[in-house]
C-alpha cells in the first residue's frame, strides 16, 4: 500500500480506509475476544481487595488489552497484524525510516459504565521531554520518528483529533479552552469516525481525544511502531514488550525476527546514548558530539535530542541516588516515574553504567540547560496561573502536569545551542 508522506506530515495524521477488508474482520474480531477473555481472566485472578468486584478491568473507562501478555498459538495472527505490510510497511513510508518497528501492540475496548469524556493531550509533556516548539520543529524538519494507529474492528468514533497541532503549539483560544474544560469538545477538533476495518495512523504529538468511553462494543487495535537510526531522536522512544522475549515463541520465525532485530537496534541505540554521556561525563566534547549525531542523524534540532538526554539523566541521577541510599532495584522502580513501560528498562539499563558520582557530574553539566528551560516554564506558568484564575475566580491554582495543560511550556532556550551547551560544561 503506498501512502502519501507529505500529506501526513502536513496534517499529521492519515485516514486508510478498510484497511482490514471485510473478509478478514470477523477473524480478527474472534482473535480480538479470545485475548479480552484471557485479559479478563488475568485481570480477575489479579483482584486486590481495594480494587471492585470482578477487577480493575470493570471500573475502567478504556481497559485495555497488552497482546503480548496473552498471546498463544491461538491469537499469535492477530499481534502479528502489526508487522504485515499495511502496518509495519505503511510506517516505515510514513517515517521515511526503513530501520523502524513494531513497539507496542493493544487493543482498546469498551466499558460497562457510562464513563464519560477524558481530556485533550498530546502524548508529550515538557518537563519529562522537551518543549513543545522543540519537538515540533525536529519533527518537521527531520519527519517523525514514531507512530500510532487506531484500526477499528467495529465502527469507533471516540477519537478526535486536531488536523496539524503537531506542527504548531496551542492556540491562546484553544489554551483557554483547555483551561475552562479539558473535557470538552475543541472548536479546532474533528472526529476521525472510523468504520469498521479502518485505520488512523497519527504524530502522537497532535493534540487528540478520548471524547466519551461508553458500553459501546469498542474493540480497537492499537499499535506503535518507532523508529531506529532515523534523522530525530523520538521522544516516545521506548519499547512497550517484554524484554525477556518469551511471548515470541508462538510467533513465526519471520515475526521472531522483527522483534530480535528491533531488541538490536534498541540495544545499539542505548550504547550510543552510554557514550554520549560518558562524553558529557569524561569532558570529552568530541565524544559527545560523534555520538549525538548517531543518535540524531538531522543536522537541524539536535538540541532538541540534547533536552531529551537531560530529561534522561534525571531518571539516571535518580535511581543511582536511590541506589546509594539502599533502595532495592523494587522499590527504585516504584519511585522513578515517567513516560516508560513498567520496567523502566532504559532507565535501569543507562544507570548501570555510570556510578553515582560520575552521575552527579552528569547532573552539574546539564545544570545550565536545565536552569534555562526552568525559567522558561516558570515564566509559562506564572503567566497562565492568572489567566485561569480570570477563568476560574474560586478555583485553586491549576496544575500545569495534567495532560490537557503539561504542553503549555512551548519556547526552547533562546541563543542555546549544542555548542553553548559544550562551553557550559565548565561554568
Amino acid at each position: 500500500m503506498q501512502v502519501d508522506h507529505q500529506q501526513f506530515l502536513k496534517d499529521g495524521y492519515i485516514i486508510l480506509r478498510q484497511l482490514i477488508p471485510p473478509e478478514r474482520l470477523d477473524r480478527l474480531r474472534l482473535l480480538a475476544e479470545l485475548m479480552v477473555d484471557k485479559a479478563k481472566a488475568r485481570s480477575a485472578a489479579e483482584r486486590t481487595p481495594d480494587q471492585p468486584l470482578g477487577s480493575a478491568w470493570y471500573d475502567q473507562g478504556q481497559p485495555r488489552v497488552i497482546m503480548a501478555d496473552v498471546v498463544d498459538a491461538d491469537t499469535a495472527e492477530l499481534l502479528e497484524f502489526g508487522l504485515e505490510e499495511d502496518t509495519l510497511g505503511v510506517a516505515s513510508q510514513l517515517m521515511q525510516e526503513p530501520c523502524c518497528n513494531l513497539s507496542s501492540s493493544e487493543i482498546t475496548c469498551s466499558c460497562l459504565i457510562e464513563y464519560g469524556h477524558t481530556s485533550w493531550h498530546r502524548d508529550s509533556a515538557a518537563t519529562d521531554q522537551a518543549p513543545l516548539l522543540g519537538l515540533a520543529n525536529d519533527l518537521m524538519a527531520n519527519d517523525t520518528g514514531y507512530i500510532q494507529w487506531n484500526i477499528a474492528l467495529y465502527d469507533d468514533d471516540v477519537f478526535w483529533l486536531v488536523p496539524g497541532s503537531h506542527a504548531r503549539p496551542t492556540t491562546e483560544a484553544e489554551r483557554r479552552q483547555l483551561m475552562k474544560d479539558p473535557n470538552a469538545a475543541l472548536d479546532t477538533g474533528i472526529c476521525a469516525d472510523l468504520k469498521a476495518g479502518d485505520g488512523i495512523a497519527y504524530c502522537n504529538l497532535l493534540m487528540h481525544w478520548g471524547s466519551w468511553y461508553s458500553s459501546k462494543m469498542r474493540r480497537t487495535i492499537h499499535l506503535s511502531h518507532r523508529a531506529f537510526a532515523n534523522r530525530m531522536y523520538t521522544f516516545s522512544h521506548h519499547v512497550y514488550w517484554d524484554q525477556d522475549q518469551s511471548f515470541m515463541q508462538y510467533l513465526s520465525a519471520e515475526s521472531r525476527s522483527h522483534y530480535e532485530q528491533a531488541l538490536q537496534w534498541y540495544a545499539e541505540e542505548r550504547d550510543v546514548i552510554g557514550g554520549i554521556f560518558r562524553g558529557i561525563v569524561d569532558n570529552d566534547p568530541a565524544l559527545f558530539q560523534d555520538k549525538l549525531t548517531q543518535l540524531h542523524r538531522g543536522e537541524k534540532h539536535r538540541m532538541t535530542a540534547v533536552v531529551l538526554m537531560a530529561r534522561l539523566a534525571d531518571k539516571v541521577h535518580a535511581l543511582n541516588t536511590l541506589k546509594a541510599n539502599g533502595l532495592s532495584k523494587e522499590e527504585q522502580r516504584r519511585e522513578i516515574k515517567g513516560n516508560a513501560p513498567p520496567d523502566k528498562f532504559l532507565y535501569f539499563d543507562i544507570a548501570e553504567r555510570f556510578t553515582f558520582e560520575e552521575t552527579e557530574i552528569l547532573q552539574r553539566r546539564f545544570a545550565k540547560l536545565n536552569e534555562l528551560l526552568n525559567q522558561e516554564r516558570d515564566r509559562v506558568r506564572e503567566h497562565y496561573t492568572k489567566v485561569y484564575a480570570e477563568i476560574h475566580p474560586d478555583a485553586g491554582p491549576p496544575d500545569f502536569e495534567t495532560r490537557a495543560l503539561r504542553h503549555f511550556h512551548t519556547n526552547m532556550p533562546e541563543n542555546f545551542e549544542v555548542d553553548d551547551f559544550i562551553a557550559s560544561w565548565d561554568s
